[in-house]
């Protein structure tokens, strides 16, 4: 059996009683909508993902904590929005594209990603406060 790479579109699509998912790490593409309106506080995301679909974790009520990882390289059109209690988003220096909606209406999320980045660029250019990951304790 082939490993599975895709996390499909929808796969976890108001699950809003979702506490918690490992996710494979042979996954290396989050579908469209994967997480819209899943009830999940934190995730890390395994190793080899490396783009995140549309809508992906859009309206994520309870999200605090998205971590991604080095091996990122691009997070799709609106991934990360409307989620009121972000605190949290770490983003690679691997990632060379971010669509300019993400992060976006996240209350006081924070990205941590390091200085001189894409992402640092991206976000300071969109007026979402950056920390460095040794700022950040991560």
């Amino acid at each position: 059996m082939a490993p599975i790479t895709l996390l499909p579109t929808n796969t976890f699509y108001d699950c809003s009683s979702l506490a918690s998912v490992v996710l494979p790490d042979t996954i290396t593409e989050i579908g469209l909508s994967a997480f819209n309106k899943c009830g999940l506080r934190s995730l890390v995301l395994p190793s080899g993902v490396r783009s995140i679909g549309r809508s992906a974790f859009s309206s994520c009520e309870r999200l605090e904590t998205l971590v991604l990882l080095e091996g990122l390289e691009s997070l799709g059109d609106v991934s990360i929005i409307y989620c009121p209690n972000l605190q949290r988003v770490v983003i690679p220096a691997s990632v060379t594209y971010i669509d300019d909606e993400n992060v976006y209406d996240c209350g006081d999320a924070v990205v941590v990603t390091p200085r001189g980045s894409y992402a640092w660029n991206w976000a300071t250019g969109w007026g979402i406060p950056g920390l460095e990951p040794d700022e950040a304790g991560d």
